[in-house]
């Protein structure tokens, strides 16, 4: 039963997070995902005590809220005016497959 309520509060904090990124809302974006991460923490704790094979959900779900973070970033920057100081990805879906590609082949 934990382990369904805590699965709620993920999903449920990474559904605000994927439509404060859609509305390119940073504040209640970074709040979302701070909200989610903390909640996740103890989880992760008690998992860790246990075994890696128990942790590793939770890491996992903590690997998808950092490339959601990384998304917004890049994402951010795209729709930045052209003379802004935020330097500008070529194409930021292209430079997450990239990233998420070099990770894989580690």
């Amino acid at each position: 039963k934990l382990q369904q309520c805590h699965q709620h509060s993920f999903e449920v904090g990474l559904a605000k997070s994927l439509l404060h990124l859609r509305s390119s809302a940073r504040p209640e974006f970074q709040d979302a995902i701070t909200q989610t991460r903390a909640a996740l923490l103890p989880a992760l704790g008690a998992a860790c005590m246990e075994s890696y094979e128990r942790a590793y959900p939770t890491i996992v779900q903590l690997q998808m809220l950092s490339d959601l973070e990384r998304a917004f970033e890049l994402l951010a920057a795209d729709k930045s005016p052209e003379g802004s100081r935020v330097s500008r990805p070529e194409d930021p879906q292209k430079v997450l497959q990239q990233e998420w590609q070099a990770r894989i082949t580690l």
